[in-house]
């Protein structure tokens, strides 16, 4: 069986958004906190949606203080 990785930076379409986006969006502290610890998106973290928003953006209209603060 062939095990296939998951690219957690990966840009999602047809949104653009990416994992940090989703998290933000639903204001999930524990995903976010895991996505992060990864280190996977020192490169992702100015990553605009179709919207013209990083997941800063996002999170700072939707989600609880902490995502933000992370």
């Amino acid at each position: 069986m062939l095990k296939q990785s998951l690219d957690l930076t990966a840009i999602l379409r047809p949104t653009n958004n990416t994992l940090l986006h989703f998290a933000a969006w639903n204001g999930k502290p524990g995903a976010m906190k895991m996505l992060l610890a990864t280190g996977a998106f020192g490169d992702r973290l100015e990553a605009y949606n179709k919207q013209g928003q990083t997941a800063m953006h996002v999170a700072s209209f939707r989600s609880p203080l902490p995502v933000v603060e992370m």
